[in-house]
Formats: structure tokens, sequence, C-alpha cells
């Protein structure tokens, strides 16, 4: 059986939005969502609004810093055919229409 895996974005709600009117998800929260779905086996986990690698997505198989993202700033986009550049794995990633590669 198939298992797909997509790119999970825990984000925190930091910009004001009176349609949704509550405070900002903890840091602690988003950490512990990230570790929880790392340890379920997830492969593409980042986190949204935080400045550190964790808001990030590396290769599975070596580590290789596949999508850079800042907080204001469009990510940057290291594949080479939806494969990693450095050791040719398959990333399954949704939304390629709007990446220009």
């Amino acid at each position: 059986m198939e298992r797909r895996i997509r790119f999970k974005n825990l984000k925190d709600n930091t910009v004001p939005n009176p349609n949704f009117p509550t405070p900002p998800t903890p840091t602690e929260t988003l950490e512990k969502a990230f570790r929880i779905a790392k340890d379920m086996g997830m492969q593409y986990v980042y986190l949204g609004n935080v400045v550190d690698d964790r808001n990030n997505t590396y290769c599975p198989n070596c580590r290789t810093l596949l999508i850079k993202r800042g907080i204001m700033e469009a990510p940057k986009i290291n594949l080479k055919d939806l494969n990693c550049p450095e050791c040719g794995e398959r990333i399954n990633i949704k939304g390629m229409e709007w990446i220009p590669l």
C-alpha cells in the first residue's frame, strides 16, 4: 500500500485577523506538534512563522535543504525535477504548478 506523505505546515497565527480573534498559538505548542508529527514518520513537517531551521524543508534521505522559507519572502526552491539535487530522492510535493523550477 502506497503511503502519501504531504507537507504539513504547523503555523502560528501571529497575523491579526478580526474573523479569528484568538491569541497566537504558543511556540511550545507548535514545537510539541512538530515533534509528534516527526515521531509519527511525517517527512515534510515544517513550522510557519518561526524563524529557525524548522521553517525549512529538508530531504528525508540526505538532509539537503530543499525549500528555504523566510517570514516575509518567497520560498527558495532547491529541487531538480522534483528530486533532491544531491541524492536524487523523489520529493512528493503538491502545488508545484505554482512553483517555478
